[in-house]
């Protein structure tokens, strides 16, 4: 099964998703590095006969770990799209990567294309994490608020990686009210019909 105009893409350590939208694409986060860039590059021109350097709007970014943007330098090389995160991301992104975000962004708001792309800010795994939840695709791309087994069983991330794990899973609570059956996570594997009731079993689970 698969989402019309949804392209996850997986590499060996995180999944990064391309979007088409009105003739153009939006990139989520970025993969570990330069090798991670290409196949981004290779599979939007060759797979998609769109390529990112004439087509690509935006990149947005779910957060600040190395895994996520360790290949915005070489896209951004070869691509003009806009930088976009949540708007406490933003300086450390820069920092890290040296180039500034166009869009700082605040929890709820929108982003043209998709029928609409609403910022989620769920904090505790960095402080400006974020998910994109696109309501006509009833879709959650998760970045890392969730990670996913095999199976798909879901569960917060380690807390080793979070800077307050507490917060990442008390922050949760935010996803309850969206109307989702389909969910995209960078580390795990996808759910594509009933999210919503694993969702709630892990939330039962880590009372």
């Amino acid at each position: 099964m698969s989402i019309e105009n949804v392209y996850p893409i997986q590499f060996n350590r995180v999944k990064v998703t391309l979007l088409k939208c009105n003739n153009k694409l939006i990139l989520v986060d970025t993969g570990m590095n330069i090798d991670d860039a290409d196949i981004i590059l290779h599979y939007a021109k060759h797979s998609l006969n769109m390529p990112l350097e004439k087509y690509g709007e935006v990149c947005i970014i779910t957060h600040s770990h190395r895994d996520h943007i360790g290949g915005l330098k070489r896209l951004k090389e070869k691509c003009g799209f806009k930088i976009a995160s949540h708007i406490d991301e933003a300086e450390k992104i820069a920092l890290d990567t040296g180039f500034t975000v166009d869009l700082k962004l605040k929890d709820r708001e929108f982003l043209p294309g998709c029928g609409g792309i609403q910022i989620i800010h769920v904090p505790g795994h960095t402080a400006g994490n974020v998910c994109l939840y696109i309501q006509n695709e009833a879709l959650l791309i998760l970045g890392d608020t969730l990670f996913a087994d095999e199976e798909g069983n879901l569960s917060p991330p380690p807390e080793h990686y979070s800077v307050n794990p507490e917060m990442s899973k008390k922050e949760l609570k935010r996803l309850w009210e969206l109307d989702f059956d389909k969910i995209i996570v960078s580390h795990g594997k996808d759910t594509l019909t009933g999210a919503k009731k694993k969702f709630q079993l892990m939330m039962e689970r880590i009372k």
